[in-house]
């Protein structure tokens, strides 16, 4: 986890754009306030028992989204 703080610290010392930034800010405190790793898993065997694709934590939505909204307007991913 304090690995990917760091990376995600780094990314906003190199990408400046303000969508990206209120992003990447959710992301931070997501993972700071997150759920834990077994909640991750009861939820990863839980999806596999219903045979779900997607297997999608809280919060994960905002960023599902964004992409999906980049896809469909035809914009390049907003990556910084």
């Amino acid at each position: 986890m304090f690995a990917l703080l760091l990376y995600l610290r780094l990314l906003l010392k190199i990408h400046k754009s303000n969508e990206y930034l209120a992003r990447t800010k959710l992301l931070e405190e997501s993972v700071q306030s997150g759920i834990s790793v077994e909640q991750v898993v009861d939820m990863l065997f839980k999806g596999m028992k219903e045979d779900r694709f997607y297997i999608v934590t809280k919060g994960a939505d905002v960023f599902i989204n964004a992409r999906n909204s980049d896809i469909l307007t035809g914009r390049q991913p907003n990556v910084g």
